[in-house]
């Protein structure tokens, strides 16, 4: 006997937003959709929240609503030749990571959203400001 699983489909026109966890109530009573193979929430072109809810958590596809962070952003390397020690970057990092930051593979960067709640503490971390 086999176990029935519907299949999830996605609308095409998704944009998915950066909900934290603490707001994923707010997000649903807004009307926003959860997809688990994502694990991300979105919403629809047609949705009639849509602006309210990419105003509050920002679409995951516009980069702009990023803030790449590094401990010294004027001089944003790391190593023995100048810049950030190896010590300092792993505290950093290690503070991102408890405030739920995140990682860019491409640009090799930390970033968190500038919806995020703690965007304002951390503005003068930015690099591309």
């Amino acid at each position: 006997m086999s176990t029935f699983k519907p299949t999830f489909q996605v609308p095409k026109s998704a944009r998915y937003l950066h909900v934290p966890f603490e707001y994923k109530d707010e997000a649903k009573q807004l009307g926003a959709w959860y997809d688990p193979a994502k694990k991300s929430w979105y919403c629809t072109d047609k949705h009639t929240s849509k602006d309210i809810l990419i105003q509050m958590f920002g679409d995951k596809s516009e980069s702009k609503l990023r803030m790449y962070l590094h401990p010294n952003p004027e001089n944003p390397t790391v190593g023995p030749d100048g810049g950030t020690s190896w010590d300092d970057m792993k505290l950093f990092i290690a503070e991102l990571k408890g405030i739920k930051g995140r990682y860019d593979k491409e640009r090799k960067e930390w970033y968190i959203y500038r919806n995020h709640p703690k965007a304002d503490e951390y503005s003068e971390y930015e690099i591309d400001a």
